[in-house]
C-alpha cells in the first residue's frame, strides 16, 4: 500500500509539473505594454520584440475589429515568448518539447494570443512571417469572442484572409480539392496536411468577392443557415466555390 501511494504521489507531481505551464501563461519577470485594444506581455530582455508586437497588433486589432464589427468590451491579452520552447510548453505542457514542430510559432487559447517573439531565431521564419502569424491568431481571438462555436474551417479561412496569408497560384495541383464534409472538419492535423489553410482562405475570398463581406460576417456570427444568407444551399455554394478554384487557382 505504501509503494502504491508513493507511485500515485510521483505521478501526481509529474502531472502538476506537466500542466503548470499550460495554466500559468505568464513568465516570471514579464513586462507589460498597455494599449487601447491589446495588452502585450513579453519576456525580460525582449523589449524590441515586445514593442514590435504591440505596435503592429494594436493597429491590427482596431482594423480587424472594424472589419468584424466587433466592439472591444475588454482588451486582448498577448503573451510574447523569447524562444519557441517557452511557447511550446504553454500549449501542451513540458511534454510538447519532444514533439513540437519547428514551424509552430503562434497559437491562441480562447481569447488569449500566444506567440514567439519576432526577434527570436526561428528556422524558416523572419519578423514578417512571425507577425503575419500573430495577426492570424488575433483574428482567431476576435472570431472566438463573436462566435465561440465557429467551425474550424471558417475560422481559419477568415484568419488567413484578413491577415493576407494568400495561397500560391496553382496550389490545387498539389492538394486535392476537399469534399463538402471538409468544411466541418475538426482535426487540426488533417486540416493542415490537406491544405486546409489555403483552401479556407479561397473559400472566404470567393464569398467576399461574389456575395460581399456582410454575407461573410453573417456566416461568422453563425445565427443563420447558408440558404438564409446566400439564398442558396450549402451544396450550391460549395459547387460554386469549386468552380472558382478551378478557374482562378
Amino acid at each position: 500500500m505504501k509503494k502504491i501511494l508513493i507511485i500515485v504521489f510521483i505521478l501526481f507531481i509529474i502531472m502538476v509539473i506537466q500542466s503548470l505551464p499550460i495554466i500559468i501563461l505568464k513568465d516570471i519577470g514579464m513586462k507589460k505594454i498597455h494599449g487601447n485594444y491589446v495588452n502585450v506581455y513579453y519576456d525580460k530582455g525582449d523589449d524590441k520584440g515586445g514593442r514590435i508586437v504591440f505596435k503592429e497588433l494594436e493597429n491590427s486589432a482596431k482594423e480587424i475589429g472594424n472589419k468584424l464589427n466587433y466592439k472591444f468590451d475588454s482588451k486582448i491579452v498577448i503573451y510574447v515568448y523569447k524562444n519557441q520552447s517557452l511557447l511550446h510548453i504553454r500549449k501542451y505542457g513540458l511534454a510538447t518539447l519532444a514533439i513540437a514542430p519547428d514551424w509552430y510559432i503562434g497559437d491562441n487559447k480562447g481569447s488569449v494570443v500566444l506567440m514567439v517573439s519576432p526577434q527570436a531565431n526561428v528556422k524558416g521564419h523572419n519578423i514578417k512571417s512571425i507577425m503575419s502569424a500573430a495577426k492570424h491568431e488575433l483574428v482567431h481571438v476576435i472570431n472566438y469572442r463573436i462566435n465561440p462555436n465557429l467551425s474550424y474551417f471558417i475560422d481559419n479561412g477568415v484568419a488567413t484572409y484578413l491577415s493576407k496569408q494568400s495561397p500560391y497560384k496553382n496550389f490545387i495541383q498539389y492538394n486535392r480539392i476537399p469534399s463538402i464534409e471538409f468544411l466541418e472538419i475538426k482535426d487540426e492535423l488533417k486540416f493542415g496536411n490537406a491544405g486546409g489553410y489555403q483552401y479556407s482562405y479561397t473559400f472566404i475570398e470567393f464569398l467576399d468577392k461574389k456575395y460581399g463581406w456582410e454575407s461573410v460576417f453573417e456566416l461568422i456570427k453563425g445565427n443563420k443557415f447558408y440558404v438564409e444568407i446566400f439564398s442558396k444551399t450549402k451544396q450550391e455554394i460549395y459547387n460554386e466555390w469549386v468552380k472558382y478554384l478551378k478557374e482562378y487557382y
